[in-house]
């Protein structure tokens, strides 16, 4: 290179005339992003300290097992997902998150609700409380329209998670009773003019943190409608159940999913039918084994016996 200096900044500068002499290596997870910037251009927000991937504050700097994984995602990202799943999430993201609000709250305008759902609604009104043997978390929204989705995120993005929602008025109640391997909970939500698009099929790859097949979809429409599910928790295993119904609607969908939650451990056992016409009825059932605790507990005793 001559006397040209050359400063190696994950990936080689030369100052002199703003050259990178060679692309970021995981440029194609970033489609929307030059393949030769550094930090997204911000290098006082930004820092690129393995020259994998931009990292924000707080964030973890990228592994190198995280690497092919990565690579993946950018690779096989389904234009849906980079084009309009992503752009809505990458709007919403900072929103208020009403699942982790405490006490009475309320707001109006954009909002997100746990990790994978997205809505907008003219009045919020809000009620979360947890204790250490009752939770609560329960909203009114008013003229409201959610979009709920977990694509993107599999390695091998094979699987359709999708459901649109928009309401003139929705309800929703989640409530335990005891801890997290021993007690009953009962989740109520209601809905008034409503319309509702569900489709959810495919090989979870990682979509959610979950692993396994689930098969369905559908759609609702009407003036009212609600539903419960209730169920117990033994011993960490949760079986539930769901009824409900709805007056002057139409409806027809149904779900089957057996797959394991990484993030809760779980392996999750669900199936789910909604059908109707001027009245209609919904049933469910699930099932949730804690496999990873039971894992756990197996190696516990075993290690015990051996010592």
């Amino acid at each position: 290179m001559g006397n040209r200096r050359l400063y190696d900044i994950v990936n080689f500068l030369i100052p002199r005339v703003s050259l990178w002499l060679n692309v970021d290596p995981l440029a194609e997870a970033l489609p929307d992003r030059s393949p030769y910037e550094y930090t997204l251009s911000n290098p006082i927000r930004f820092t690129d300290p393995t020259g994998m991937y931009p990292n924000g504050p707080g964030d973890e700097n990228i592994r190198t097992k995280d690497i092919e994984e990565v690579k993946l995602v950018g690779k096989r990202e389904s234009w849906f997902t980079r084009n309009i799943v992503r752009p809505i999430k990458n709007f919403f993201k900072g929103e208020p998150n009403l699942s982790s609000q405490q006490g009475a709250y309320g707001q109006s305008g954009a909002y997100t609700n746990g990790k994978d759902k997205y809505g907008v609604a003219g009045l919020v009104l809000g009620y979360n409380y947890s204790g250490s043997i009752m939770s609560t978390k329960s909203n009114i929204k008013v003229l409201n329209g959610e979009i709920e989705s977990g694509m993107g995120n599999g390695k091998l993005n094979l699987a359709a998670d999708l459901k649109v929602k928009v309401a003139a008025m929705a309800a929703e109640s989640k409530n335990i009773l005891g801890d997290e391997n021993w007690n009953v909970f009962a989740d109520a939500k209601g809905d008034f003019l409503y319309a509702e698009g569900e489709l959810t099929n495919g090989l979870y790859s990682g979509e959610r943190e979950r692993y396994g097949i689930i098969l369905g979809g559908g759609g609702k429409a009407g003036a009212l409608s609600g539903e419960i599910t209730s169920g117990y928790t033994l011993a960490g295993i949760r079986f539930g159940d769901t009824v409900g119904g709805c007056i002057e609607c139409a409806e027809a969908s149904a779900q089957g999913a057996f797959y394991y939650d990484n993030k809760k451990g779980n392996l999750v056992i669900r199936g789910y039918g909604a059908f109707g016409g001027e009245f209609g009825g919904r049933v469910g059932k699930f099932i949730e084994i804690p496999v990873l605790k039971f894992i756990k507990l197996t190696k516990d005793i075993v290690k015990i016996k051996l010592n």
